[in-house]
Formats: structure tokens, C-alpha cells, sequence
């Protein structure tokens, strides 16, 4: 071996032994907002056709769930991996025409979405976006069937766009406020959704474009 192969991994360790590298584990809870027009005007559908209903279905709005994560930063880059789940459930309730007990119908939407993440800071103030692969869920239970039953489980991509503030503390554990953007890049079909519930267009599509805000706590002090 050479001298130059020799001299190159010391100048490597020499240099990044030299930045400031952090690992942080990451918990957090994101609340936000979206409106699949699409998919409400689905259960909107439901409710007309069914005007015995003493608590019908609501449309889809709020959007919220867990987040836990990985992140490694260098200075002020960081990279970030993390598992998001957002859901909502909708419940109805009546005693329909010609029967004596009541009938329900509940639906669930889940959203998972793996994430690969990349933040840059200026001192407490960070900007970041990721690339996400995410599997949107949609399960439902009625009185007949009691368990919850899958309706359909489909998959696609879509990015965050966010800004982040971290509050300053010399703990072991730090907190940051993080408004975001979840941008859509795929289409979910909503005809098994159609069918399950006897309505009409089962050439209806939806994205699920939704903002909000996110409260993340990492461990480490955040100077």
C-alpha cells in the first residue's frame, strides 16, 4: 500500500471527527387538515340515502397521528427517516325502516407513511422536505359484521414541505414545532369505497393533500 492509500482514511476520520454529529431519536404527534372532495361527496351520498340516520357520517376534515423517527445531523444538515400514521374514523348510527334494532356503520382511514427526510438549520430555525411511500387504508364495520373488514389498501408517493422551530434546551430531551405541507404525487381509487356502501361513480379518485402542524420531541440538548 502506497503512502497516498495510507494518508486518505486518517485525512477521512480526521475530518468528520471533526464535525459535530448527533443522533436523535424522534416522538411526535402532527394535527391537520385535509378535504378529499371526492371521497366526502361519497359519504355525503350515504347520508342522502339513508334519512333515518339519528347520527350520520362526517366528512373528512382533521387528520392526525403518530410519528417516530431517526435523525442524523451534521452541523446544520440532517437527515431523518420516520414512520407517520395519520387516521380519522366516522361513525353512523339509525334504526332503518321495517327494523327494530339499530344499525351502524363505522369507517377508518388510515394513512402510513414511510419517509426518508433531509433538514438544513439556521441556528433554531431549520427548512426540510422528504420523499414519502405511504399506504392509504380504508376498513369499515357494520352491525352485521362486527369486526372491522378491509375495503381497500392501495399505495403511492408523496413529499413534505416544512419549516421547523426548535426550542433551545440543554436536556435530554428538546422539543421542536414543525408546520407542514404533505404534497400528494399518487391518485387513490375510491370504487370499492363506492360499492361498500351501494352509491353511484365508481370512477371516483381522490388525493390526500393536508397541512398542519406537528409537535416533535427529540432527545439530546438543542443549543
Amino acid at each position: 500500500m502506497d503512502l497516498k492509500h495510507r494518508i486518505l482514511p486518517i485525512v477521512f476520520l480526521l475530518f468528520f471527527s471533526s464535525l459535530s454529529a448527533q443522533v436523535n431519536i424522534k416522538v411526535g404527534y402532527s394535527i391537520g387538515y385535509t378535504n378529499p372532495k371526492s371521497l366526502n361527496e361519497i359519504v355525503d351520498e350515504f347520508n342522502e340515502n339513508r334519512d333515518w340516520l339519528d347520527v350520520q357520517l362526517k366528512n373528512v376534515h382533521t387528520w392526525h397521528g403518530l410519528q417516530l423517527g431517526v435523525r442524523y445531523r451534521i452541523e446544520e444538515f440532517a437527515f431523518e427517516l420516520a414512520w407517520n400514521a395519520k387516521f380519522k374514523s366516522l361513525s353512523s348510527s339509525g334504526i332503518a325502516p321495517n327494523e327494530s334494532n339499530t344499525s351502524y356503520r363505522d369507517l377508518y382511514f388510515g394513512q402510513n407513511t414511510l419517509s426518508l427526510g433531509y433538514e438544513y438549520f439556521i441556528e433554531n430555525l431549520s427548512f426540510g422536505a422528504s420523499l414519502d411511500g405511504e399506504a392509504f387504508r380504508i376498513r369499515s364495520s357494520t352491525n352485521s359484521s362486527g369486526d372491522r373488514f378491509k375495503v381497500s389498501n392501495q399505495f403511492g408517493y408523496a413529499s413534505h414541505f416544512f419549516v421547523s422551530y426548535t426550542f433551545p434546551s440543554s436536556r435530554n430531551i428538546h422539543l421542536a414545532l414543525r408546520p407542514y405541507v404533505q404534497v400528494p404525487w399518487s391518485s387513490y381509487k375510491l370504487d370499492k369505497l363506492v360499492a361498500e356502501l351501494e352509491g353511484t361513480g365508481l370512477d371516483k379518485t381522490t388525493k390526500l393533500l393536508n397541512f398542519g402542524i406537528a409537535f416533535i420531541f427529540y432527545n439530546g440538548p438543542h443549543y
